[in-house]
C-alpha cells in the first residue's frame, strides 16, 4: 500500500472522501474576475516572489561554484 493511499478509510464512501477534502481546502485568494486592478496587484507580486527565487538560486548556485573551484 502507497503512503498516499495509507490514509485513506477503506469503508469510507466517495461523498465521505470528497467531504473530508472540501473540509480540508483553503478558500481561494484570487481577486475577484471584474477586478483588474487586483490581479494586475496578484501577478506583480507573483512576478517580484519569483524574481527573489531566481536570485537566490543563482547566487546559490555562484556560491557552490566558488567552493568547488577552492576545493579543486
Amino acid at each position: 500500500m502507497s503512503a498516499a493511499n495509507s490514509n485513506i478509510d477503506r469503508g469510507s464512501s466517495t461523498d465521505d472522501l470528497l467531504a473530508k477534502l472540501r473540509a480540508t481546502q483553503k478558500p481561494s485568494r484570487a481577486p475577484s474576475e471584474g477586478d483588474l486592478v487586483a490581479w494586475r496587484r496578484e501577478l506583480e507580486s507573483r512576478a517580484l516572489t519569483l524574481e527573489a527565487v531566481v536570485r537566490t538560486s543563482t547566487s546559490s548556485a555562484e556560491q557552490l561554484r566558488e567552493k568547488i573551484k577552492k576545493s579543486n
